[in-house]
């Protein structure tokens, strides 16, 4: 018997460009509302800032009460200081999450023209990310820095053996801790950098690939 050929492998329909724009505006949606989240807990964080602090004395177990207290003081003195620049941080990143709602919105629906919306929302993202760098390199990082300084003031205090030897473990750990806020700095610009730049490519595929070139 003559062997019958296999069938020839049948590839998937491809989508229809109104259900490529749904799968972008899905994902938009869902990444804005996460955002949306994120910035309400952040506001939450600041209004309630006082029983927070408080709270956090249980967690540092091993500390005599004398440099709990310190460290408390230094917690409520950072957290007063940087409040209203975290929530003036904070109101950027909800006016384009706000913006990038409406986009996937419009995508959902299969408007076309929502590409290019989602385009320029691009240049408003980085600006929020620009205006929250600002606010963190001024204003925020400083404070932080200073209450690590506090931090290691009242968990190393320099009692005890050598002398110098305290002085240095005391910079070491500064050193840490000042190096340990510029990397959560660089490292969140990063993460909020990502989706932009996804949507930025995604985006421009679509235009190119779903639009005739006199609408481009």
């Amino acid at each position: 018997m003559a062997q019958q050929p296999f069938p020839a492998a049948v590839p998937p329909p491809a989508l229809s460009p109104a259900q490529r724009y749904r799968t972008l505006g899905t994902t938009c949606l869902v990444l804005g509302i996460l955002e949306v989240l994120v910035c309400v807990q952040r506001l939450l964080a600041q209004i309630f800032r006082g029983p927070l602090t408080e709270a956090q004395r249980n967690l540092i177990p091993g500390v005599p009460e004398r440099n709990t207290q310190a460290i408390m003081d230094a917690a409520r003195e950072m957290t007063d200081k940087i409040a209203l620049w975290e929530s003036l941080r904070t109101i950027p990143f909800l006016v384009v999450t706000g913006f990038l709602l409406w986009i996937a919105l419009r995508l959902r629906e299969g408007d076309a023209r929502a590409l290019f919306a989602a385009r320029r929302w691009v240049l408003g993202a980085f600006a929020a990310i620009a205006v929250g760098v600002v606010i963190q390199v001024v204003w925020t990082m400083p404070a932080m820095a200073e209450y690590q300084r506090k931090i290691m003031g009242s968990v190393l205090p320099m009692a005890g053996g050598d002398a110098a030897s305290s002085v240095d473990v005391k910079e070491i750990a500064e050193s840490v801790g000042a190096l340990t806020v510029v990397l959560s700095v660089v490292g969140g610009t990063l993460v909020l950098s990502a989706w932009p730049i996804v949507l930025l490519v995604w985006s421009g595929r679509l235009i190119r690939e779903t639009l005739p070139p006199r609408s481009r």
